[in-house]
């Protein structure tokens, strides 16, 4: 198993908790995005729904035992029995809690596997030996996944006729994109059916000399939300300046756009977690 040192961020948004969980073991690293309920569950500890489930996957994916898509079936169960025991209708899709994740499992052989659900996501830069790493050649390992694109198509509708407090105007099609979960993309929520969105793969370290692994916080606000995020940008701000530099930049273009009209967004700022794994050369 190649060296390899970490680099992390754990930003909390506008929300009033981070709902995010980072996980680093000697193997298993990986980012969990919790996906709260709509109906505002809070357990007696004061704990939301979203927290809770991306507590009991990074629980599952930490344990080391089985496939990562093994683990996240695990996390699956766990998360839906869970979400009963604490009363919660499992027929509403509102009020369930879940998880989107990205994960990789390190190997003794060079290789390592991973694994993604949802709008996490995992950006590998190439580079080996000695060699500088290529930062303008990133690669998306597993396909871009957009939950939110109609409801920011929606959102600049707003914009354009500068509407204020856009996130109150937004709930209608929030609501539309939880009714699709695990029909048009996957969230660990207990839904036997999160298994059909899994992306799974396996690649060799000695291809990258960068891996980052985020939720979908940590993405450069843009204006335009049909546009593919620029990956190279991630990546490149990444290498001058690391993940707070990414991060400063996010936020930045957050706070000088505070009535969301020119960057499409579902709220303010959201919470943004990443990990950069840096091979040593």
């Amino acid at each position: 198993m190649r060296n390899f040192t970490l680099e992390t961020v754990y930003n909390k948004g506008a929300g009033a908790v981070n709902e995010d969980v980072l996980l680093a073991t000697s193997r298993t690293i990986g980012v969990f995005d919790g996906v709260t309920s709509l109906v505002g569950f809070k357990d007696a500890r004061g704990n939301t729904g979203g927290q809770i489930a991306a507590r009991i996957a990074a629980e599952e994916f930490a344990v080391g035992t089985g496939s990562l898509a093994a683990r996240a079936g695990r996390a699956n169960e766990r998360i839906r029995t869970t979400t009963e025991d604490a009363g919660v209708d499992f027929s509403d899709k509102l009020s369930r809690w879940g998880v989107v994740a990205a994960a990789i499992e390190l190997r003794n052989d060079g290789m390592f596997d991973f694994f993604t659900v949802g709008d996490c996501m995992i950006l590998g830069v190439p580079g080996n030996g000695t060699q500088e790493l290529l930062w303008g050649s990133s690669e998306l390992l597993t396909p871009y996944v957009d939950l939110d694109i109609e409801t920011l198509r929606r959102c600049k509708e707003l914009a354009a006729q500068r509407v204020r407090d856009i996130p109150k105007h937004l709930r209608p099609h929030i609501v539309k994109v939880r009714q699709a979960s695990n029909v048009k993309y996957g969230v660990l929520n207990g839904d036997p059916n999160a298994a059909e969105f899994y992306q799974t793969g396996t690649a060799d370290t000695r291809k990258y000399g960068t891996l980052l692994l985020f939720t979908d916080g940590f993405l450069i606000p843009k204006e335009d939300p049909d546009e593919e995020p620029d990956w190279d940008r991630v990546a490149s701000l990444y290498g001058e300046h690391g993940l707070r530099g990414v991060l400063k930049e996010i936020r930045t273009r957050e706070e000088k756009d505070p009535n969301l009209w020119r960057y499409p967004r579902v709220k303010a700022s959201d919470d943004a977690t990443a990990i950069a794994i840096h091979f040593n050369q």
